[in-house]
């Protein structure tokens, strides 16, 4: 909700509008389903059983699920040394998430299925909308349409779920932080 407002605030600003035509609808349903509410759900979810370092790694690896996915819409050309660099990634990630390695308890090895399942959503969503383009809109006419959509889906699945909660800010040092 606050990026909404904030971005409604920099689009009203420019004086640009939200285009409501079909291509723009699709986009925003695009971008907040594959990269806003399904990676979120997945990777909070994640987060409740990794430890932090584990979440960060796995994010990193998002251009090495994003560049083959490229190569195969056409976005990108194969590219030796990019590939290199991506499996060295690749190698550094497993090594950290081995269950051996860094998990303080190797059933947690399911959740990283869970972060690396939010970054397949992360990689689909650049590589898709490289794919499909933003349709003439503005990227923060996109994002704005994308979090107006996601704010209200989410908001409907935590009714539905009976897990909706109203937020209560402080602000201190972390109602600020919460907002910044």
């Amino acid at each position: 909700m606050i990026a909404a407002a904030l971005l409604g605030a920099i689009v009203g600003g420019r004086g640009l509008g939200l285009p409501l035509h079909r291509a723009a609808l699709g986009r925003y349903l695009f971008v907040a389903l594959i990269g806003t509410v399904l990676p979120s759900a997945a990777i909070y979810t994640a987060a409740e059983h990794l430890p932090a370092g584990v979440i960060a790694v796995c994010m990193a690896i998002i251009p090495i699920v994003a560049f083959p996915m490229a190569i195969t819409v056409g976005l990108e050309r194969p590219n030796l040394r990019r590939f290199s660099g991506l499996l060295l990634g690749l190698l550094g990630v497993l090594l950290i998430v081995v269950p051996d390695a860094s998990l303080p308890d190797p059933s947690q090895a399911v959740f990283i299925l869970l972060a690396l399942l939010s970054v397949l959503f992360y990689a689909t969503e650049g590589v898709g909308l490289g794919r499909i383009g933003r349709a003439g809109l503005d990227p923060a006419q996109l994002m704005l349409g994308a979090f107006l959509l996601s704010v209200c889906l989410t908001l409907l699945i935590a009714l539905l779920t009976g897990t909706f909660i109203v937020p209560q800010f402080t602000f201190g040092a972390a109602g600020v932080a919460v907002v910044l």
